[in-house]
């Protein structure tokens, strides 16, 4: 099962995952039966001073909300990208093709870092898959010829050179976003001691700091992401493509066409934190 489609359940003797589409009266039998060996119970006597409130129904947190629209974007994003029929004879086209297609698996560990409340861990990859985004853009116009006169350790196709991207999205400050997943995924030398600590018990260095607010944000960063991710899609292989739903053909170039309904979305979720 993939990570994505795993949940989270907290006991006190750790963490337990369970299948997403667990419904709220399993989940309690797992917990309870887990509890009652910490309590030293059985699972039959734990429910009965314990009993399930079938009234109750598990509602989604913002963060699940935020995740679950992204892996419904990511669906989108990847079965277009299943019907692109593209050739293959440029090297550009293979090489986005597997590109974006490996992402497939970040975005997975990323939504399961987020569920699990590990901002920092998530950022990190959020930021991985921004550069490979921005590589993906730089070569889609690259051909063979060209390709084949680049030198070992070339920089003009680095995945850190965002200009070409920033002329083609016109609602996201690229500068300003990639600074900002810059600075989130570096920890300060000074600050070490607040995301890690060393257990006796189990002998090992545990990662310890969370927050609901700063998961909040990763989530919000990672759909801003996936937005970027349908523009580049189609960039990428424009010459392949139809129809756009978020490329217009301006001047002889392209650009992004403004989504009013993706802004506010993330200025409502930006008022949560």
């Amino acid at each position: 099962m993939k990570l994505n489609k795993l949940q989270i359940l907290s006991t006190v003797r750790g963490e337990i995952l369970v299948p997403n589409y667990f419904d709220y009266e399993t989940n309690y039998k797992i917990y309870s039966a887990v509890a009652s060996v910490t309590l030293s119970k059985s699972v039959d006597t734990f429910l009965k001073e314990f009993p399930i409130d079938k009234e109750i129904k598990k509602e989604q947190t913002s963060t699940e909300q935020i995740t679950t629209e992204i892996q419904f974007q990511l669906d989108a994003i990847y079965a277009k990208h299943k019907k692109i029929n593209y050739s293959e004879d440029n090297i550009r086209t293979f090489g986005v093709h597997t590109s974006l297609s490996r992402l497939k698996h970040s975005y997975e560990v990323c939504i399961f870092l987020i569920n699990l409340g590990f901002y920092f861990e998530a950022n990190t990859i959020i930021r991985l898959i921004f550069e490979q985004l921005v590589f993906c853009t730089n070569i889609a116009d690259v051909t063979n010829e060209e390709y084949a006169k680049l030198k070992p350790g070339d920089l003009s196709l680095s995945s850190t050179k965002i200009g070409k991207l920033e002329n083609i999205v016109s609602d996201i400050e690229i500068g300003k976003f990639y600074g900002d997943l810059s600075n989130r995924a570096h920890i300060n030398i000074n600050e070490v001691g607040k995301y890690l600590e060393y257990d006796d018990e189990i002998k090992q260095v545990m990662i310890v700091e969370r927050s609901q607010n700063l998961t909040l944000v990763s989530a919000i960063l990672l759909l801003t992401v996936s937005y970027i991710h349908q523009i580049v899609l189609e960039y990428s292989f424009k010459e392949f493509i139809t129809e756009f739903e978020h490329l217009e053909r301006i001047n002889g170039g392209y650009k992004s066409i403004p989504n009013i309904e993706f802004r506010k979305k993330i200025d409502m979720y930006h008022n949560l934190v």
